[in-house]
């Protein structure tokens, strides 16, 4: 590890949780894309579960609650990136105020 590095870690202990979360976050999308994996956090695959759960019931969002959803972001010039954790995703369509489940 360089020096940089570690001097750097150090001072991510004084942080509070959320940033500290936040550079975990970052080092995991690094490694994803040094290797071609990415491991899902207990949380994500929570969330997958319950998105798969969802499905199983029927539950997907209306051709119109997807529009909504569109107009939305594109009316605010924001955008959910394609790579974004489930977490992101998921608190982005809360705010949305409408349900949510992608079919794959």
């Amino acid at each position: 590890m360089i020096p940089a590095l570690k001097e750097a870690l150090k001072a991510v202990e004084s942080w509070p949780e959320e940033n500290q979360e936040a550079l975990a976050a970052a080092a995991r999308e690094i490694e994803a894309q040094m290797t071609g994996i990415y491991r899902p956090t207990a949380d994500e695959l929570a969330g997958i579960d319950r998105g798969l759960a969802a499905a199983n019931r029927g539950e997907f969002a209306s051709d119109q609650e997807v529009a909504a959803i569109k107009a939305k972001f594109a009316a605010d010039n924001r955008v959910i990136p394609a790579n974004a954790g489930i977490k992101e995703q998921r608190a982005e369509c809360l705010d949305s105020r409408s349900r949510f489940a992608r079919r794959e």
